[in-house]
């Protein structure tokens, strides 16, 4: 199935070909990137054997399996130690096609394990792995299916999945009391904000505004919790953010400085080299 346009702008890392809305994909079959990168779909992932180390954005995940691992479209993402993932399935699906025929158009957006980083990876128990190995296993089934009606058929256990997600999420939420410190708390909701407004938004006031903190709270607290400064932190984001944008050779350097607000190439070169050790068309050419 195609759709109609392909809308993302850096190197391809997605399996799913020629807009494909949606695809079955088993990652111990072929390689896996380890440079950040994004893809235009949402994925949930089963993980069979093995475990997985993964950043999206500024977050660090562990898993091990039995587990579901989901995420939503456009969060940068960068695997590690990919060589502990034995066996996995993803399913990848694009939102329209998801949303076909659906009355609420927001409805993807009440589930928070989608989006949240300290929700990205449920963990399953037997009976649950077993249920979910059969609900993948059915949707690669009905992939391969050229019936007319096996595209609504997997959008169904889509649904199911997603559902069957947030009922065990919500249960883990429930018997789960928060243990992190004031701090730890402050670092991830700073980070979260950090993720959404970085590229217009660079000076510690605006995060600290949003927290309803003084900025010498935040920088203290952001201090203690990681070791590094706020400043750190976005310096991060920005250098995450260009190596995703760098993988896309069509745009110039130059461009790509002026999407980043900087004020000048020249400026963003010696922003890049001073966090990476490498100038931009350096890095650029070695990916």
């Amino acid at each position: 199935m195609k759709s109609d346009k392909n809308i993302s702008e850096e190197k391809d890392h997605s399996p799913v070909k020629n807009g494909a809305h949606y695809f079955v994909h088993h990652m111990e079959n072929t390689s896996i990137p380890t440079e950040s990168h994004r893809i235009d779909h949402y994925a949930i992932c089963l993980l069979i054997e093995g475990e997985m180390q993964l950043e999206t954005n500024l977050f660090f995940h562990h898993a091990k399996a039995p587990s579901v691992f989901v995420i939503a479209p456009g969060v940068i993402r960068r695997f590690l130690d990919t060589n502990k993932i034995k066996k996995a399935t993803v399913i990848f699906f694009d939102k329209d096609y998801f949303l076909k025929n659906q009355a609420n158009i927001h409805f993807l957006d009440k589930f928070d394990f989608l989006e949240q980083k300290d929700q990205h990876i449920i963990d399953l128990d037997e009976i649950q792995y077993q249920k979910f190995l059969t609900y993948f296993q059915q949707v690669e089934q009905k992939a391969q299916d050229t019936a007319p009606h096996s595209s609504d058929i997997i959008r169904s256990f889509i649904y199911i999945l997603l559902n069957e997600l947030e009922d065990i999420n919500s249960s883990r939420s429930k018997a789960q009391t928060n243990v992190g410190s004031r701090n730890e708390l402050l670092l991830q909701e700073f980070k979260m904000l950090l993720t959404k407004y970085f590229i217009e938004e660079r000076q510690l006031t605006f995060y600290a505004e949003k927290l309803f903190v003084t900025p010498k709270h935040l920088s203290a607290a952001v201090k203690e919790a990681s070791g590094k400064t706020a400043g750190d932190w976005i310096s991060e984001m920005l250098i995450l953010e260009s190596k995703v944008l760098l993988q896309n050779k069509q745009s110039t350097i130059a461009q790509i400085a002026e999407r980043l607000k900087f004020t000048d190439p020249s400026h963003f070169g010696k922003f890049f080299k001073s966090q990476t050790g490498l100038s931009p068309l350096v890095y650029r050419n070695g990916i």
